[in-house]
């Protein structure tokens, strides 16, 4: 029965790449901000199917109730399903999308002091250090890891709550803003010389935080940058943006493994560097537990009631200016993957709104959890202000390998754009645009045939 599951997995690993590489076929395609959703879907979730069929991972030691989930064929199956599932709805969302989405880069039009706002805002972690009770300590790199294992939180529970540790979040929060700010900045600009302060700004968020998922998240934004500013993608363009991709994504492995060598030599060790790379750059082992949690009597439910993650993310997030630590919906799958009681644990295994939405609704959140990805892609694609679609389209991005909470700072940015789009007449913009006369085309069908530059007029 584990074969006909490992099967099944190759099967929805082929039916999901199709799909995606459907999206990309025609003479001219139409890059959106709801493209970095898809591409994101593809390696964090379509990618780990193979690796689930070949059994890159043969024996969990450190998530040993992962490895029970993956034991069952059932579970398997439904996961590989839910994967296709997911892969369909999104790329359908985008699909629509690209019939309505804002303009691209190469037809924005923003003030040089909007401009200016960006690039300032990616010094922001600068700031943060220079208001942290000890801005020495960030002399060296990932200077965290000194106040706390190698590999887990900053602010453990086995930590004394400092003012130093209790600021750290501050800092971590900083450095998303920043990786945003300099997306936005680069989405801005038309010049190849913006991309001249990407090094210096990535390793700036780098060498404060020390996570590699900061790596991924510019590699995502400059890689979007640069296809988009192509305009319509030709078969010609797109193969060179499939070798950047390769390029910026092959750089944040190897990175990410000189990383685990250096810092988590003791995590990797005995044969665990499969189980860690599998569990670090995909999502199907959470999603195969949050199912097991609902048709396996031996796996425990995470949660007790439809919706609590969201209230256990709202008291996380309130409980940091109290500085008390609830045991957060990420604690709990924690302690369920490594066979324990549920309490506030030292590591945070990253879980996935698709295995959120199941754990709150049952299989019910098979469906639940890429309607709101193809929500959040609608409404990235509002033909209202093309920096907010982008925010909008990477905040799903995040929570697609990540909890709400770890997305927080860029809700801000959504918020703060949101509120100065409407005070700047985003709704009378908005009229403007779907008033002019489109070039898009009506038609799903129809829209590989477009040609040329977007449909909309320079604002």
């Amino acid at each position: 029965m584990l074969m006909i599951a490992r099967v099944v997995d190759v099967f929805a690993g082929l039916i999901s790449l199709g799909l995606v590489v459907n999206r990309y076929r025609g003479r001219q395609v139409r890059v959106v901000p709801g493209d970095i959703m898809l591409w994101t879907l593809s390696i964090f979730f379509i990618a780990p199917l193979f690796l689930d069929a070949m059994q890159f991972v043969t024996s969990y030691q450190l998530f040993p109730e992962f490895g029970v989930a993956a034991k069952d064929p059932l579970v398997s199956v439904i996961a590989a399903t839910a994967v296709v599932i997911a892969v369909w709805i999104v790329t359908r969302a985008v699909r629509l999308s690209a019939v309505t989405a804002p303009s691209l880069r190469s037809n924005l039009r923003l003030s040089a002091r909007v401009r200016s706002f960006w690039l300032v805002l990616t010094l922001a972690p600068l700031v943060a250090v220079a208001a942290s009770p000890d801005p020495g300590i960030y002399r060296t790199f990932a200077a965290s890891f000194s106040l706390r294992s190698v590999g887990q939180p900053f602010d453990s529970h086995e930590l004394i709550a400092t003012p130093l540790t209790l600021f750290q979040p501050y800092v971590t929060g900083a450095t998303y803003v920043s990786a945003v700010a300099l997306g936005m900045w680069l989405y801005t600009r038309k010049s190849w010389r913006a991309f001249l302060i990407v090094p210096p700004v990535t390793l700036l968020d780098f060498w404060l935080e020390g996570k590699r998922n900061i790596l991924a998240l510019i590699a995502i934004l400059v890689l979007f940058v640069l296809v988009s500013s192509k305009g319509a993608l030709s078969r010609k363009k797109a193969r060179h943006a499939m070798v950047m991709a390769a390029v910026l994504f092959g750089g944040v492995f190897a990175v990410s493994q000189a990383f685990q060598s250096h810092y988590r030599a003791v995590v990797i060790s005995n044969n665990r560097s499969h189980e860690v790379l599998k569990v670090d750059f995909g999502r199907t082992d959470v999603l195969r537990l949050a199912i097991a949690g609902q048709i396996s009597p031996g796996v425990p439910r995470p949660l007790e009631y439809p919706g609590q993650s969201l209230v256990l993310d709202a008291e996380q997030v309130l409980d940091r200016l109290t500085h008390h630590k609830p045991i957060s919906y990420e604690d709990r799958v924690q302690s369920i993957t490594q066979d324990e009681p549920l309490q506030i644990t030292k590591g945070k295994v990253t879980t996935s709104i698709l295995s959120e939405a199941i754990d709150n609704f049952g299989l019910l959140g098979i469906l639940v959890g890429p309607w709101i990805l193809a929500l959040i892609v609608r409404a990235g694609g509002r033909r209202v202000d093309p920096l907010l679609s982008l925010l909008i389209c990477l905040f799903g991005s995040l929570i697609i390998v990540t909890n709400v909470v770890a997305a927080s700072p860029i809700v801000v940015l959504v918020v703060l754009r949101g509120v100065w789009v409407f005070i700047k007449g985003g709704r009378t913009i908005g009229a403007r645009l779907n008033s002019y006369p489109s070039e898009a085309p009506s038609t799903i069908d129809d829209q590989r045939e477009v040609v040329g530059s977007t449909p909309f007029p320079h604002i």
